[in-house]
């Protein structure tokens, strides 16, 4: 198929759905499909892109609003709906991330003049900010130019079940909502091969060789679950350690350890390195660091959300937990919870894998074009 993919951002810019739309862009050309993205030139990679099968349009964007405020929502140069045009009008089938961004909209327009069928992932809720108006403009973008975009599309993929009755409150009818998880590489996130290789990405980690590492990858914010994890204590014979950036001044603590910024291309090396996982975090879809966790093989710690039903996840696979601080010190103090994690490669092979993801996604494009 010619499938057409609207996303805000790609990587280098850093996001759940960056992350979500790049592996699903990759999965699709490796099965053949012919793949158009519209996106932002927003930290365009220096790199040029390689694969035969996949074209990217990247639109020039004014990012006030991240850069002052950290509300994504940035503002596209008119020449996306002339390259947004193009790409409806050569496509079979279009998918947009999103119903509260500018390309999906403009994306639903050219659909909707063009007849050209539209999928779309709606990735999250309303997101809680601090900011008052961020919200209402949250709340106004759903109900009005979301609304066009949520009867625009044929069929609206859900991550869980909060986005699932959101949807609904707009009035989208039961039958366009579909449950599927995001893909990752479960080829390159995997469990270590053995110990020397654990040894060996220890070292270039710097994490001590001989304790329980416990590992929390995220923003330092609070709703990552981060200022809960900061106030936990940490026997000697484990290490708390924190990737996404340097520690917060005033906060050293013994055993724990901060590993800064790492870089994408190295976070598959850095899961094999620990024992388990650790993200505490509230209000999320089902983020991507708990799937690459789980086909890491690590044993992975989350919040027991009622949102995350839909996944049918049993203890074997997960531990599910009420994201107290006492909670945590009991979780942290149970070298058991690291011995299990086969379980959890099992299910990220069956239900996230890339592969299964692109047939799923394959499948439901013919579906709508029927």
């Amino acid at each position: 198929m010619k499938i057409g993919i609207f996303v805000t951002f790609l990587p280098p810019h850093i996001g759940g759905i960056e992350t979500v739309a790049e592996n699903q862009i990759r999965a699709l050309a490796a099965e053949g499909h012919s793949v158009r993205v519209v996106t932002s030139a927003y930290g365009t990679p220096s790199e040029s892109q390689q694969d035969p099968h996949v074209v990217i349009s990247r639109i020039p964007v004014w990012n006030w609003f991240e850069e002052k405020m950290g509300a994504v929502f940035p503002l596209f140069a008119p020449s996306l709906i002339t390259a947004s045009y193009r790409v409806v009008k050569e496509s079979d089938i279009v998918h947009v991330h999103d119903g509260f961004y500018l390309t999906s909209l403009v994306a639903a327009f050219w659909c909707r003049v063009l007849r050209t069928p539209m999928v779309m992932t709606q990735h999250v809720d309303l997101v809680p900010h601090p900011s008052s108006l961020v919200m209402f403009v949250q709340k106004a973008v759903y109900a009005t130019t979301g609304r066009f975009i949520f009867a625009t599309s044929k069929r609206i993929v859900v991550l869980n079940s909060r986005v699932h009755d959101f949807l609904r409150s707009k009035n989208v009818p039961e039958a366009k909502i579909t449950f599927l998880p995001n893909g990752i590489d479960t080829a390159l996130y995997r469990p270590a091969e053995n110990e020397r290789e654990v040894t060996e990405l220890r070292k270039k980690f710097r994490l001590p060789l001989n304790k329980t590492v416990t590992l929390f990858v995220g923003r330092f914010v609070p709703k990552k679950g981060f200022t809960k994890l900061q106030k936990l204590s940490v026997k000697p014979g484990s290490v708390l350690a924190f990737a996404g950036g340097d520690a917060p001044a005033g906060t050293a603590r013994a055993n724990h350890m901060y590993l800064g910024k790492v870089d994408h291309d190295e976070m598959p090396l850095l899961y094999r390195a620990v024992d388990r996982f650790i993200l505490p975090s509230e209000g999320e879809g089902f983020p991507m660091t708990i799937q690459e966790a789980m086909a890491s093989g690590l044993s992975v710690v989350t919040t027991n959300d009622p949102a995350y039903d839909l996944y049918r996840l049993s203890e074997r696979e997960i531990t599910l937990i009420e994201p107290t601080v006492s909670t945590l010190q009991s979780v942290l103090e149970n070298d058991g919870l690291a011995k299990i994690g086969s379980h959890a490669r099992s299910y990220a092979v069956k239900h996230f894998s890339l592969d299964v993801h692109a047939k799923r996604l394959a499948a439901l494009y013919e579906e709508v074009r029927r």
